[in-house]
């Protein structure tokens, strides 16, 4: 509801009532887990398996915090084979420290498969902006 000049939430679980703050980047002081699961990729033309030699995920950078976590923001990296029943290890990289606006994430060696989703989770509290992604696909025939 909008009261007072504030947008204000009620919380089913526990009866608090919270303003939103665009610029609050936890859920009342606990880490807020942000996930996106792609859609599965394979080859449409046949059962040929796809190689992806990196994955680049394009952030806002540059938005760490100060100190403290968040100081330097983690993105995390793991994909399915299996249509996400199993996953990976995970792989993680760096989005940028505050000011290091040209930093890029970038994964290498992700292997081939068939049919394959990526999942990408950042939990750091910071404001968290995906501009894009990009990954050159090889198709093994």
């Amino acid at each position: 509801m909008f009261f007072a000049g504030k947008n204000l939430v009620g919380d089913y679980a526990n009866g608090k009532i919270y303003e939103i703050d665009f610029g609050t980047y936890t859920d009342d002081g606990e880490t807020i887990r942000r996930e996106r699961i792609t859609p599965q990729l394979f080859d449409p033309a046949g059962r040929n398996s796809l190689s992806y030699p990196r994955l680049e995920v394009e952030f806002k950078a540059g938005t760490g915090l100060i100190t403290g976590q968040g100081s330097d923001p983690k993105a995390m990296l793991r994909y399915s084979d299996d249509g996400c029943r199993t996953w990976s290890n995970t792989k993680i990289k760096s989005v940028g420290k505050i000011g290091a606006y040209k930093d890029r994430s970038i994964w290498r060696q992700l292997g081939s498969s068939r049919h394959r989703n990526f999942e990408l989770t950042v939990t750091d509290p910071v404001e968290w902006v995906i501009t894009g992604a990009h990954s050159p696909v090889v198709v093994n025939k």
